[in-house]
Order: C-alpha cells, then sequence, then structure tokens
C-alpha cells in the first residue's frame, strides 16, 4: 500500500461524513427534497406542509452518530499505531543492515527479512483498510436502517408532506420551528437507549 492510500484511510471519516447527507432509505431524495411517502400526503386544498432536517447534525449530536464515529475513530488511531511500530522495526533492521560488522551473509539475510517484513506491512495495511471500510459501511447501513422510521414516523404524526434537507449555502431556515432535526434526535436517542435520560442515570450513579 502506497503512502497516498493510506492518506486516504485517514480521510475515511471526512467521506462517511459526506455519504451521511445521502439521506435515508425510508425517505426518498429528489434533488433537495425529502417526499414523505404518498401515502401520507392528504388529499385535501389545505397547503403542502413543509419541514427541514439537518442530517449532519442528526449523525453528530445523535447518541448512535456518536458511538460509531468514536469506534470509528478508535479503529483508526490503531490502524496508526500498529502501522508506527512495523515501521519503526524495519528502520530498526535497515539500521543494523548498515552495520560494517555484519559479514556478506549476514547482511544478505538481514536483506530478506527487510524484504518480508516489507511485504507484510504492505498486506497487513491493506487488511486493515478493508476492516475499517466493512466497519464503516456495516455502521452506517445499520444508522441508516433505524433512523428512516424514525424521519416517517415525525412527519405522520405531524402530517408534514415535504422535509427539506438542510444543505449549506443552498438552505436558508427562516423560521427555526420548520427544523424536525432536535425531535428526530430526541427520538432516535430513545429508541437507541441514549440520551438525557441515560446521562442523568449515569451521572447518579457515580
Amino acid at each position: 500500500m502506497s503512502e497516498q492510500s493510506f492518506r486516504e484511510l485517514t480521510n475515511v471519516m471526512n467521506r462517511f461524513a459526506r455519504r451521511l447527507r445521502g439521506g435515508f432509505p425510508g425517505v426518498a431524495l429528489i434533488g433537495l427534497l425529502l417526499a414523505v411517502p404518498s401515502v401520507l400526503v392528504a388529499q385535501t386544498a389545505e397547503p403542502t406542509r413543509v419541514a427541514v432536517i439537518d442530517i449532519d447534525r442528526v449523525a453528530q449530536e445523535s447518541a448512535r452518530g456518536q458511538t460509531m464515529f468514536a469506534e470509528l475513530q478508535t479503529l483508526q488511531e490503531e490502524i496508526l499505531r500498529g502501522r508506527q511500530t512495523r515501521e519503526q522495526e524495519l528502520r530498526d533492521l535497515n539500521n543494523r543492515a548498515q552495520s560494517q560488522l555484519l559479514s556478506a551473509e549476514a547482511r544478505a539475510d538481514l536483506q530478506r527479512d527487510i524484504e518480508r517484513k516489507t511485504t507484510d506491512l504492505q498486506r497487513w495495511l491493506e487488511d486493515q483498510q478493508r476492516e475499517f471500510n466493512e466497519k464503516q459501511t456495516s455502521g452506517f447501513g445499520a444508522l441508516e436502517a433505524d433512523l428512516g422510521p424514525v424521519v416517517e414516523e415525525v412527519a405522520r404524526e405531524q402530517n408534514i408532506q415535504l422535509i427539506l434537507r438542510v444543505t449549506p449555502g443552498l438552505t436558508f431556515i427562516m423560521d427555526p420551528a420548520l427544523d424536525i432535526s432536535a425531535e428526530v434526535i430526541e427520538r432516535f436517542n430513545a429508541l437507541s437507549g441514549g440520551g438525557e435520560g441515560e446521562d442523568e442515570g449515569t451521572d447518579s450513579g457515580r
């Protein structure tokens, strides 16, 4: 694995955050519109009820999202430490190979060891990147599957027909009451067993 490939691994968190802006399977995204299923739309002459949701905020502030990002960052840090340890071992071997006290045969053996460990490091990094990607995909899939119904539930209860996804520079919220992000976060935390209630219980037990 090249240096560039490993740098791409360290940027996965940012790519993952951008992916969160894509929406969820239970609600259809058309441009900036998140359309509530047509079965929810009342066939009346009343004005269409519109709301907005900040998907980035939901991911960052919900207990599930925070846990997922923390786990990914922990894994990323473990990979970095493992790489640093293995690279230091290679540097030590290279330094030994430069010793004038080594015989030609010993130096050749050491060089073969260096080449083997270099190949092992490349394969290890590839395995770690694959593991990271799999954990990212499975974590996002679980979050996505559980969050979609929560958004739909809020829309159904409030008789919302259209939900605009907040996009910086494109979406301007003139009335904060239209933003359902906090409501979605609260319900998602309750569904996940997190939120303020859990924090209070933890604090009281200290």
